[in-house]
């Protein structure tokens, strides 16, 4: 590393922006830099956060490099949770592993990882991030739960133990992130949704126990558009015009295009899947 980047590693900003590496959509690598999306999340985090969103904004990418980040630098103890063991192998492999693999020499030196073969990274100096499916026993200051909402429709009984148990893990003053698309209108996940969202619209303010609301749909992202090669049907037009009238939603015609485009291929889950307001969710 060069000296003056060096310098630049106590700032945690910096280090997430610049220290880590990932895969693109296309598998290609490239440097880690948080989204517009994935900022006003960092910038907004509180002890307990939970993320209702549009598919493929790239929360689980950011976390990883979070957690990563604060078990290396700070000797911090971290866990992610899948819901699926497939999922969780992959997030470890292809995130966590992956962004480790590629920092630089002395800063692996400085503080080495071991046990990296089994779903986590312990490392010398006492932090730790492991992937799994579920957690139970030690503590953590970083949790984070990925697709909870799949969770709580497939698997009630592990959404049960990740309640009682993970969240359990995690004391009043460190950080539990949930995230999900929509699936269905029960479960912990959309409860906690429901609460959440309500004291945001009324301003309530927030204890270190309650949960934060963060709302990221699909016209928050700029890739989400394509040039139009159709007229729109009726419903639809009518169905952007009330998001604008109804809900400030203003949304440019390669938007609309790429919403009618995708929209025939999801049908009925467009709205859980990419929902333009929480209630679509």
């Amino acid at each position: 590393m060069k000296p003056e980047h060096i310098k630049l590693l106590s700032n945690k900003d910096w280090r997430l922006n610049n220290l880590y590496w990932i895969t693109d959509k296309e598998g290609k690598p490239t440097r880690f830099r948080m989204t517009p999306e994935q900022r006003e999340y960092f910038e907004g985090i509180h002890t307990r956060n939970i993320i209702l969103k549009a598919r493929q904004l790239g929360f689980t990418t950011e976390v990883c490099i979070i957690q990563l980040d604060a078990a290396l630098f700070e000797s911090a103890k971290c866990a992610l949770i899948a819901h699926t063991l497939n999922d969780a192998k992959r997030l470890f492999r292809e995130k966590v592993k992956y962004a480790y693999d590629k920092l630089p020499a002395e800063i692996k030196a400085a503080n080495p990882a071991s046990n990296d073969s089994s779903g986590e990274l312990v490392f010398k100096k006492g932090g730790s991030l492991y992937v799994s499916t579920s957690f139970r026993g030690g503590t953590l200051r970083y949790l984070h739960v990925s697709e909870f909402g799949k969770i709580c429709a497939k698997y009630p009984d592990k959404a049960r133990e990740i309640v009682t148990g993970a969240f359990e893990a995690v004391s009043t003053g460190c950080f539990a992130t949930i995230e999900s698309t929509a699936e269905g209108r029960a479960g912990y996940f959309f409860d906690y949704c429901q609460t959440a969202e309500k004291a945001l619209l009324q301003g309530k303010p927030l204890s270190a126990l309650d949960w934060k609301f963060f709302f990221f749909s699909w016209w928050k992202n700029p890739q989400y558009a394509i040039d139009p090669v159709e007229t729109l049907p009726v419903r639809l037009l009518e169905y952007f015009a009330e998001m604008e009238a109804k809900h400030g939603v203003v949304v440019n015609e390669r938007q609309k295009a790429w919403y009618y485009a995708k929209e025939k291929t999801l049908g009925d889950d467009m709205k859980r899947e990419y929902p333009t307001i929480p209630a679509e969710a």
